[in-house]
């Protein structure tokens, strides 16, 4: 009698091993897959403030580029104020007058408008230099987010398929059991 219930426990113990291996292992997959969408997660937060800062400073770059081609124009204006005013002051105490000295302030204003506009295109060059860098800098970041993969939720298929081979084993050895024991009985 007592191996008859040894026989009929032993397949039911295998059902319940079989359930509970199977929720225990989608269990720890839906925690492997919270944790690496967790580590996604900050991973993206991190590139996108490491693309933030490195926008900020290629903003400062561009705004302190912007701060010294105004300045040197600022000094450009100055100094070919200074430059005509000394040719007029100069022409006047001589007693000049005429095309010549139209031509020597002409030529004043030539090198004035020359030297602005190449401060101008260099500044611009360097901004649409610091600009095609944000970009790279975007692309950086979108890059890093996409290195890591998001994993996808565990589906319970897998384990209610395991449930129900570990039932359907169990089921197949109590028969067996129920079977034999008929056969030993006396």
């Amino acid at each position: 009698m007592c191996v008859m219930a040894l026989g009929a426990i032993a397949p039911i113990l295998g059902i319940m091993s079989s359930i509970g291996s199977a929720v225990v292992g989608y269990a720890a997959q839906k925690q492997a897959a919270d944790e690496q969408n967790a580590y996604y997660a900050r991973n993206a937060r991190a590139a996108q403030m490491a693309a933030v800062n490195q926008y900020a400073n290629q903003q400062n770059a561009i705004i302190q580029k912007r701060n010294e081609a105004s300045q040197q124009v600022e000094e450009t204006h100055i100094a070919a104020m200074k430059a005509r005013g000394t040719a007029l002051t100069a022409a006047g105490e001589a007693g000049v007058t005429g095309l010549s000295v139209d031509a020597l302030i002409d030529d004043y204003y030539g090198r004035e408008g020359r030297r602005v506009d190449s401060i101008d295109q260099n500044y611009e060059m360097d901004r649409d230099y610091m600009r095609a860098n944000m970009e790279s800098t975007r692309a950086q970041a979108e890059q890093r987010i996409n290195s890591v993969r998001q994993a996808s939720q565990p589906s319970f298929a897998d384990a209610a398929i395991r449930i129900m081979s570990g039932v359907a084993s169990g089921i197949g050895q109590m028969a067996k059991v129920g079977g034999a024991t008929q056969e030993f009985a006396f």
